[in-house]
């Protein structure tokens, strides 16, 4: 079905409401097969942090039980406690469940039920599932911004809900229901700054992904590395493409403003409680200690780590090749494995030899990232592969659209794909340097990899159409 060009107000409007209804759909969907899960793991941390925020007005570093009064902290990033927090305020109902259920996960069960479904917790889940829909929105709309043809939108449309990421992630308390609509609207900005026709557009359009980048910092601070490149790029462009110099080096002081409004308050508030001028304080020690206990691999592993974290089949597979000595420490809960070694044992040597986890961070950039980049370097390769498969298989069969698509792009110098592309595919890399790299943390790249898929789809209909035409049968020997 091709839909058509948007030439009227009511045509307009059709597509908006079906656009919504569709994404809905998609969205709401798995809660209609089967019941969403109870928060485990990381939802349970946020919602903890989010109770306390609450219930004492108080922000805490993770850990503290809900039965105390915690000490402020600067650990975690502050937008998506304060969110839920918010929410708490707003909605008794989810207050309640939420308090129920984190007396009883911590051992101090109150009179109440709290084996209560997430689904009856309130307005949080929809909260949730409203923000996936506006993502998959803009899904819709970057496609249409990166695709002249009216059919691509729509098909991108149900290609990143293929990938099962909309639906699953509006069913769950994570930070990604928050990170991946702001991803992708950084990334559409800048496709509307390449392609706006007047200074004033793609000012505006440079000031949006700057203002974008600073709240979603407050959420993950990787993203204040994406408002610097995106800043670099800026100025690089002032310095080497005339055209565009003027307005480059005016928007610049904008763009810092808005970033600057966003990120500083929570800055300056962990300076004057904790000397530290950062989004965040120690946690990204431990972070990076889990990371570079995978710099321990030999050859062999390295090797095998291309075959291992391939998804689904990758551990049978290279089960095959690789003896289970070589394959063990790869794997996630293995007593021996990198992962296993770098939250525990490793990470307590590397604290000490730091000499406190205030210093750990740092020790571990010197010895052990700088003191040996190039293994560093090599490793980053595995674990980015390993945090490009979302979806699985939608994230295996993506990479390959999309590499077709970012090297015709670069052929024929339609440099929108790359500057669309280019924050997820940043944080990609940047991920894998300094963490564990799991798909969760990449999800800005099933927008690309569903408008990319959707992009070849629409070019090998529209070849097979024109070989199957009557003039070209006619022509034909």
């Amino acid at each position: 079905m091709v839909f058509p060009a948007l030439s009227s107000p009511w045509r307009t409007v059709v597509q908006a409401v079906l656009l919504v209804v569709v994404s809905a759909l998609v969205v709401w969907a798995p809660s209609w097969r089967k019941a969403p899960p109870m928060p485990a793991a990381d939802a349970v941390g946020y919602l903890n942090l989010a109770y306390h925020i609450h219930q004492h007005g108080v922000f805490p570093d993770p850990g503290y039980r809900p039965t105390v009064v915690p000490e402020p902290g600067n650990m975690v990033a502050p937008l998506y406690p304060g969110m839920l927090s918010t929410l708490m305020a707003l909605d008794t109902t989810f207050a309640e469940r939420a308090e129920c259920f984190l007396f009883d996960f911590y051992g101090a069960p109150k009179t109440c039920d709290a084996s209560v479904g997430i689904e009856d917790w309130g307005s949080v889940l929809t909260v949730h599932r409203l923000l996936m829909v506006l993502a998959l929105v803009l899904v819709w709309v970057s496609a249409r911004v990166l695709s002249p043809h009216p059919v691509a939108p729509w098909l991108a449309l149900g290609l990143a809900a293929s990938s099962g990421v909309y639906g699953s992630f509006g069913q769950q308390i994570l930070t990604e229901a928050v990170t991946l609509p702001l991803t992708t609207a950084i990334a559409l900005c800048l496709a509307l700054a390449l392609s706006c026709k007047t200074a004033l557009h793609k000012a505006r359009a440079l000031v949006g992904a700057a203002a974008l980048c600073g709240i979603a910092a407050l959420v993950r601070p990787t993203f204040s590395y994406v408002f610097y490149a995106l800043m670099l790029g800026v100025l690089l462009t002032a310095l080497l493409h005339k055209p565009s110099r003027r307005m480059a080096l005016r928007v610049l002081m904008p763009m810092a403003v808005v970033y600057a409004a966003a990120v500083l308050p929570w800055m300056n508030r962990n300076d004057e409680l904790f000397g530290q001028w950062a989004l965040t304080g120690s946690y990204g020690g431990y972070i990076l200690a889990q990371r570079v206990a995978y710099n321990a691999m030999d050859f062999s592993q390295w090797v095998a780590s291309f075959l291992f974290w391939l998804p689904d089949f990758g551990d049978d597979l290279a089960a095959v090749f690789f003896s289970p000595d070589v394959l063990r420490p790869l794997d996630w809960y293995a007593a021996d494995s990198f992962y296993v070694l770098g939250n525990g044992e490793w990470m307590r040597a590397y604290e000490q030899a730091a000499g406190g986890r205030e210093a750990l961070q740092g020790w571990l950039l010197k010895e052990k990232v700088l003191g040996d980049l190039g293994t560093h370097l090599a490793v980053t390769v595995p674990l980015a592969l390993r945090g490009l498969w979302v979806g699985k298989y939608f994230g295996l069969i993506g990479l390959f659209c999309l590499l077709s698509v970012l090297i015709s792009a670069l052929r024929y110098r339609a440099w929108g794909w790359w500057v669309y592309c280019a924050p997820a595919l940043f944080l990609v890399g940047l991920q894998a340097f300094v963490s564990v790299s799991i798909p969760r943390y990449n999800l800005g790249m099933v927008p690309c990899m569903a408008i990319a898929a959707a992009v070849l789809l629409v070019h090998g209909w529209q070849s097979l159409r024109r070989r199957r035409s009557p003039s070209s049968l006619q022509e034909s020997p």
